[in-house]
């Protein structure tokens, strides 16, 4: 699922994406947009410049929106057609865009036969299928809202049932899901359901909706998240619920980042400070799909009292945070509400699900986004995102604060070794030494030198004050040496950092007065050259991107 690092995700809920723009769209009801109008739109969206669409959940539902679902093994017939289903994500991957689904593990429609049959019946094969208080109509549902009754995938049958529905939509395409109230399902579920998905489809992105705002005290029984009770109590932190499913999911959509934002939309430079906090507490391989807005809540243009330049503030930012990127439909054409999602009693979120306004788009927001989203992309076009503010573990040879002349940076790969020269502006400035063998597909391995005396805990600060490289091309001058012998005896110092894909790396800093071991005793070298830059990835952090390497 590395490819969902770099997405750019654009959310759709179908039946309002292409419907008439003139319909009655205040009313709960289904007004006409379909499968079909979104292969239709396709054009619309690799001209934005989206790699991934997020589709609302299209299974056969009592619904307009779609997350009250009869069947998870059907298509809504007022959405189109299996077929149409098949030709969409035909037609995206021939676009080189991913899609992804909408999935509703945790509930379905009070509607639904398996539920209707439960109900009727004390003997009915599905009735331990759902949570029952007081047999036939008190039960457990999606928090209070009783025609969505809870799933119990504690149940063997009702588990498979779900998990298997999962993998059938993937069967025939889909890139991923993203999972409707995660909160609800148990951990022990969460981890099944990735074992199941991740055997069959690896690249499959698998994030989760966390979210508990809202919640009453009540509904607790509802949700499955550890020690819900206190934190309800004292206050449920974001950063919390949204780390609870690390090693389980992929990733959960960034809540926290959208609540600093929308609270801090007139005050950048506190909503940077707050971010940069948020970020840190967090694994680099965990992915966090960033958003402004969605189907749920208010307009982000809303929330800026109409002011374009406020949500263009906020939306470079969320361009410069190395997450994914999700834009809910609508947000890129400047589509906003006369009211907030509060001041209705029901349906309050009908004010933010309005047809596209694909005749009243606002070209100066529009023009914006296309721009933003060029930037973006065409810096991720680079192959391997290195960050070098990782984890240290420290050998024997060299103490924390001793000077060197030159430091090593060394990206593992097959076995081997590399030895770069990094020249910016024609002015050779940093060196490399090392590559070995890595289990995983071969990368591109760095070692930096620098020219300036520093200390090794200095390592990271240096770079990050080298305003001048950044989003420079680079070169890098590299040896491959297919024998390595007599470097036993070098003192070195070892970093191991992660990616932000995961990938497990090193960072050799070695003495520059032993660095002819590396390069005698009969080694053999092949010329090549790389190429890359340096680049601002998120808050005060430095990345060296590197394109790939190609023999000389």
């Amino acid at each position: 699922m590395n490819w969902f690092k770099d997405a750019i995700v654009y959310q759709i809920l179908i039946d309002r994406f292409t419907c008439p723009e003139k319909c009655h769209w205040e009313k709960p009801d289904f007004m006409g947009g379909t499968i079909n109008g979104i292969i239709g739109k396709l054009p619309y969206l690799k001209e934005l410049g989206i790699n991934t669409i997020w589709i609302s959940p299209f299974y056969k539902t009592s619904a307009y929106h779609g997350y009250h679902v009869l069947d998870f093994y059907s298509v809504e017939p007022r959405f189109g057609t299996l077929n149409d289903i098949k030709e969409l994500i035909k037609k995206c991957h021939a676009a080189d865009m991913k899609i992804i689904a909408d999935f509703v593990p945790n509930h379905c429609s009070s509607k639904h036969p398996f539920f209707l049959d439960a109900q009727a019946s004390r003997d009915s094969k599905y009735r331990k299928w759902f949570y029952w208080k007081r047999w036939p109509d008190d039960y457990l549902c999606f928090l209070s809202v009783k025609e969505l009754p809870k799933l119990n995938l504690g149940n063997e049958e009702c588990r498979i049932h779900i998990i298997n529905a999962a993998k059938y939509w993937l069967s025939l395409g889909f890139d991923g899901f993203r999972l409707d109230h995660c909160i609800g399902p148990k951990h022990k579920f969460w981890k099944e359901f990735r074992r199941a998905i991740k055997k069959e489809y690896p690249e499959a992105v698998l994030i989760g909706e966390a979210w508990m705002t809202g919640i009453k005290f009540r509904e607790l029984n509802t949700v499955n998240v550890r020690n819900k009770y206190l934190h309800w109590l004292v206050g449920q932190s974001s950063d919390q619920l949204l780390n609870e499913y690390y090693g389980e999911l992929d990733g959960v959509l960034d809540f926290r980042f959208q609540e600093i934002m929308r609270d801090n939309n007139n005050d950048l430079e506190a909503a940077k400070r707050l971010l940069k906090k948020h970020y840190e507490r967090f694994p680099n391989n965990y992915l966090l799909p960033t958003f402004l807005d969605n189907h749920d809540m208010n307009r982000f243009l809303f929330e800026c009292k109409n002011e374009k330049e406020r949500l263009k503030k906020a939306a470079e930012i969320q361009f410069s945070i190395e997450q994914p990127i999700i834009v809910y439909y609508g947000t890129e054409s400047g589509m906003t509400q006369e009211k907030s999602t509060q001041d209705f009693p029901a349906n309050g979120d009908l004010q933010v699900r309005k047809p596209m306004n694909w005749r009243k788009a606002d070209k100066d927001i529009l023009d914006f986004y296309k721009e933003k989203i060029d930037k973006r992309k065409n810096e991720n076009s680079f192959e391997k995102s290195i960050g070098l503010n990782r984890t240290r573990k420290w050998h024997k040879g060299m103490s924390r604060d001793a000077k060197l002349t030159m430091f090593f940076l060394t990206i593992l790969s097959i076995s081997g070794f590399l030895a770069y020269q990094l020249i910016i502006d024609n002015q050779p400035d940093l060196l490399l030494v090392e590559k070995t063998e890595y289990p995983s597909q071969p990368e591109i391995n760095l070692n930096v030198s620098a020219e300036e005396n520093i200390s090794l805990s200095d390592f990271s600060e240096y770079l990050n004050d080298k305003e001048e490289y950044f989003g420079k091309p680079v070169q890098l001058l590299g040896f491959l040496m297919t024998e390595m012998k007599g470097t036993e005896s070098a003192s070195f110092s070892e970093y191991f950092i992660m990616d932000d894909v995961g990938n497990r790396f090193k960072l050799l800093i070695i003495n520059p007065e032993h660095l002819d071991l590396f390069l005698k005793n009969g080694t053999t070298m092949e010329r090549y050259i790389v190429s890359g830059k340096f680049l601002r990835s998120g808050l005060n952090k430095l990345e060296l991107r590197v394109s790939g390497i190609q023999k000389e």
